[in-house]
């Protein structure tokens, strides 16, 4: 790519549904206002940070992070790479921009972004004590019904017929519209979830009308997705979800024997046919799905595939680590052997960016635009719904004797004070307090930041290209 004569800082963004089941909810850095920095002037000599990690993406651009501060990694064009580097011992912005030669507002403008991500501070040590960002929406999960037509190992879920009525779902609404107001968040986000949701299809319509008007009468966004296993997804409910903007996630472990020894149907027999018969109808119909897959230790060889798969479609797919509650320990995945097909994985997304395909698949629950102190919102924004009532801020608590935490803040875990990755990973599940998966984090956080980083590379050089090709053609 050619080298750009005004130095460009662009945040990495977040990709698709990402969560399941989880509290570490995803909110991309643009619904966030542009933090304002006071310390900032072309006199004022600033230095860049320490630990910054950099890594040269190719193509002249660079992928440039403050693992201690809570702004997105950013990625930076060879002007902006050139003007971070002149900060390499104390020098005030005026004389930086004097040596590089670049133009002045622009460069200036371009320091003060770069000042607010971490990337540079003060050389005389003031700098501002930064706050996490506020969470933007509220998360409402609800789940419909406890009962399901699969019987997935790993489920967390009370089995049982119960379902949830319509006053109970219209109530939850309620309840979580005035504990956002009360919070002065901006959004509701609704996963409506089961058991299998679509087996009370009509229950979830009635629900979503009524959120929908509330939300108009409140004035707050609303942003809906149904977490379903896609056995009973049919024309008619693609319709519908379609057309009311309602997001669909779509749970698949693999493409082999693995998606049935995971994910059985109830009565027994494989639900992997029944999957790809849903891909097949949204694929015909133009809808797009995000696919979540659990990573456990029987299906992990089989994810390459998987990945490709999605990259293919052209549908963000998660790859959700795996935890056990309350037992379950055989389905962890070796941390060794996981590190090994997730870098066999990485290469495949490479390939595959290079060819124009994407996005690059989700690592686990890094949301690598949103660092963040704690592991999750649980009992901050995120509460959980389900039948009879039944309340708790986590949906693996629902229908349990004790349902009341409240996740700590990263930094008061001994065992991550000296991580690098620890706003980005959150110290892990709060409820679990293991720390089972730190190897496989510390080693994949940079891969994937690089992976993700080379996919919005890609996206940039493409709409770069097309004002030129609209112009050739004219």
């Amino acid at each position: 790519m050619e080298n750009l004569e005004i130095p460009a800082l662009i945040p990495l963004t977040d990709e698709g549904e990402q969560d399941c089941a989880c509290g570490r909810e995803s909110a991309s850095a643009s619904l966030f206002p542009s933090k304002e920095s006071n310390q900032f002037s072309l006199l004022m000599p600033l230095n860049q940070s320490s630990g910054l990690y950099r890594k040269d993406l190719g193509h002249g651009w660079f992928l440039f992070h403050n693992p201690s501060k809570f702004s997105p990694p950013s990625i930076l064009n060879s002007s902006a790479c050139t003007l971070v580097d002149a900060f390499q011992s104390p020098i005030s912005p005026e004389r930086a921009i004097q040596m590089t030669g670049l133009p002045l507002e622009a460069s200036a403008s371009f320091l003060k972004e770069a000042v607010q991500a971490g990337l540079l501070v003060p050389a005389d040590g003031s700098s501002e004590l930064e706050e996490p960002p506020n969470p933007y929406a509220l998360t409402l999960w609800l789940a419909l019904t406890f009962n399901c037509n699969l019987s997935c190992r790993y489920c967390y879920v009370p089995s049982m017929p119960l379902s949830m009525t319509e006053g109970e779902g219209k109530r939850a609404v309620d309840w979580a519209i005035a504990k956002l107001k009360e919070q002065g968040l901006k959004a509701l986000k609704i996963k409506y979830a089961g058991g299998e949701p679509l087996l009370c299809f009509d229950l979830l319509k009635a629900i979503h009308e009524y959120a929908q008007r509330k939300a108009w009468e409140e004035d707050l966004e609303l942003r809906e997705v149904v977490l379903t296993n896609g056995t009973l997804l049919e024309h008619e409910t693609l319709a519908f979800l379609r057309g009311e903007g309602i997001a669909v996630m779509l749970s698949i472990d693999g493409l082999g024997s693995e998606q049935g020894l995971l994910r059985p149907l109830a009565g027994g027999g494989d639900s992997l046919p029944l999957v790809l018969r849903a891909i097949e109808l949204a694929q015909s119909e133009g809808s797009k799905f995000f696919l979540s897959a659990t990573v456990t230790s029987l299906n992990l060889e089989g994810l390459p595939k998987l990945a490709d798969l999605a990259m293919d479609l052209g549908w963000p797919l998660s790859l959700n680590f795996y935890r056990p509650n309350g037992g379950g320990v055989a389905l962890l995945p070796n941390p060794g052997q996981l590190i090994e097909v997730f870098r066999e994985i990485g290469e495949l997304v490479k390939e595959r960016l290079g060819q124009g395909k994407g996005p690059a698949p989700n690592l686990d629950l890094i949301h690598p635009a949103s660092p963040s102190p704690y592991p999750c919102q649980g009992g901050i924004s995120f509460f959980a719904f389900g039948p009879g009532g039944a309340f708790a801020p986590c949906p693996m608590l629902l229908g349990k004797s004790s349902a009341s935490f409240k996740p700590s803040p990263v930094d008061e875990d001994p065992h991550c004070w000296a991580c690098s990755w620890r706003y980005l990973c959150g110290g892990g599940c709060p409820l679990l307090r293991d720390h089972h998966y730190c190897q496989a984090y510390r080693e994949l956080i940079p891969l994937w930041l690089e992976l993700k980083a080379q996919a919005q590379r890609v996206m940039i050089t493409l709409a770069r290209r097309l004002p030129r090709a609209l112009h050739a053609f004219a």
